[in-house]
Parts: C-alpha cells; structure tokens; sequence
C-alpha cells in the first residue's frame, strides 16, 4: 500500500513498503529509508502500522510507525519521526514510543 499526505506547504510525501523497509519520497524525489518493517506487527496489523499527523502541534505532519501492541490488541504503540525540513527526510523523534494516537 501506498500512502500519500502533504508534510508541510508545498511538501508532499508517499510512503511504501519496499523489500521489508519503509521508504517515504518526498516531492516525488529518490525513495529514503526510514526504518525496517517489523514483519510480525506488518502481517498482523498492516492497516494501522503507518499513520501520520501533527502530534507535536507544528504544523508539521510527523510519521508513527507501529512498535508493538499491548497483550489483546488494545493499546498500538508507534515511533514517531519528525520531518527535517533542512534534510528533508524523516528522522526519529528520540522521544519514547506513543501509544493510542
């Protein structure tokens, strides 16, 4: 699956599975890596294992990745990756994981 969002005005990203990786592009520029996929979480919760959203209020739109999930699949947690505008990649927040966004 394919999923497509404006980042930022005037920055668009497309976010795809490619050989177990996460790859996002950014205005149609070269794929980067974001991070592995874990296969287990992938295969069992492929719908909500990529989200996105302004979850530091910026108005910049971060991207969660699926981490775990909690004993009766109640409670997803995600990494979050924070857009740098000046490597205009996504790159880890270093904040903990965060669960129900």
């Amino acid at each position: 699956p394919t999923i497509q969002f404006q980042v930022a005005p005037l920055t668009q990203a497309r976010v795809f599975v490619i050989d177990r990786l996460i790859v996002v592009s950014i205005n149609n520029q070269t794929p980067q890596t974001v991070a592995p996929i874990d296969s287990y979480l992938w295969v069992e919760y492929q719908k909500g294992y990529i989200k996105y959203g302004d979850f530091d209020h910026d108005k910049v739109q971060e991207l969660a990745l699926l981490t775990s999930i909690s004993y009766g699949a109640t409670n997803p947690c995600y990494h979050i990756y924070h857009y740098s505008m000046r490597e205009q990649r996504y790159l880890p927040s270093g904040e903990p994981i965060r669960c129900n966004l």
